[in-house]
């Protein structure tokens, strides 16, 4: 069963290591690079499910990265970033980041919009997780069917 993916980009170790706490215990699992040529291959070979970009990244512009990692992959972004500028935060956004964090910030509030940007996304992992337990190939489903409207459901005839 694949656990969710989030690649945290940065070179604080100390938001790093808080990052793996937080989200480990919460069920995912926990990438790192720490310069931007390492989270483009980590994101290509990986293909994590989320990206956290700390700004400060020593080796290219921030908002160069952000595109990047969008222009890679549909990959959905929250940027970490002590940069309080409204033109910053609008720069972010307009390269592809989903959610602005402002530092210092609440973990409470950084899981919550890692929850947010997991609910968000077409399948829920949950679903996927629980397809991958009954279903023989999760992508083909045989027993749970989505319902437009509804939600997810167990087909009545095979």
């Amino acid at each position: 069963m694949r656990r969710p993916r989030v690649l945290s980009v940065g070179s604080d170790p100390t938001i790093v290591k808080l990052l793996r706490i937080n989200l480990e215990v919460r069920g995912c699992k926990t990438l790192v690079a720490k310069e931007s040529t390492k989270a483009l291959q980590v994101t290509q070979r990986e293909q994590p499910d989320l990206v956290i970009l700390d700004t400060k990244i020593p080796d290219v512009d921030d908002f160069e990265l952000c595109h990047k990692l969008r222009e890679q992959k549909q990959i959905p972004v929250i940027v970490l970033s002590n940069r309080c500028d409204v033109k910053d935060k609008v720069e972010f956004l307009t390269h592809g980041a989903d959610y602005y964090i402002t530092k210092p910030f609440s973990i409470v509030e950084l899981v919550a919009h890692v929850r947010a940007v997991f609910r968000r996304t077409k399948s829920t992992f949950l679903t996927l997780q629980l397809r991958a337990k009954i279903e023989p190939d999760p992508t083909n489903p045989k027993y749970i069917v989505t319902v437009p409207g509804r939600g997810y459901q167990f087909r009545d005839k095979l």
